[in-house]
């Protein structure tokens, strides 16, 4: 997973712009519980600026939303899955997927702020699947 990782800070977020104005790879680790799962995280991170990069699913939709913006062009490292309500997860995993966020309307119904937009990598860890939290 390192050179993965290594191979994408040097070269690959350059080409973000030439081939798409969007583009998310999501990657998920998932086994027991003392699997290693953090720890393959924290590797990821450490190849593009350090533990401060680990943040946690226990996240409403809307703030993953606003980290996903944060951490555009770069990494998003989401830890323990099974943190976050299970009725969002399949939701929020689109959004992020789409890289796209959600539109909103002000008090008076107009378009409210602009739609946020990401292109990053995304790794998630979490004792099952996806489709098991989603179930």
């Amino acid at each position: 997973m390192a050179w993965l990782l290594r191979d994408w800070h040097n070269y690959g977020s350059k080409f973000y712009n030439i081939l798409s104005p969007r583009i998310v790879r999501v990657y998920c680790v998932n086994g027991d519980s003392s699997g290693g799962k953090t720890t393959h995280l924290q590797v990821a991170a450490s190849v593009w600026g350090g533990p401060r990069l680990v943040r946690s699913w226990r996240s409403t939709d809307n703030a993953l939303e606003s980290i996903a913006a944060a951490h555009s062009d770069g990494l998003l490292v989401l830890d323990e899955i099974g943190m976050c309500d299970p009725r969002i997860i399949g939701e929020t995993i689109y959004m992020l997927g789409n890289g796209t966020g959600k539109a909103r309307a002000n008090d008076r119904g107009q378009a409210g702020r602009q739609v946020q937009e990401w292109r990053l990598l995304f790794l998630s860890t979490g004792e099952k699947t996806l489709a098991q939290h989603m179930a």
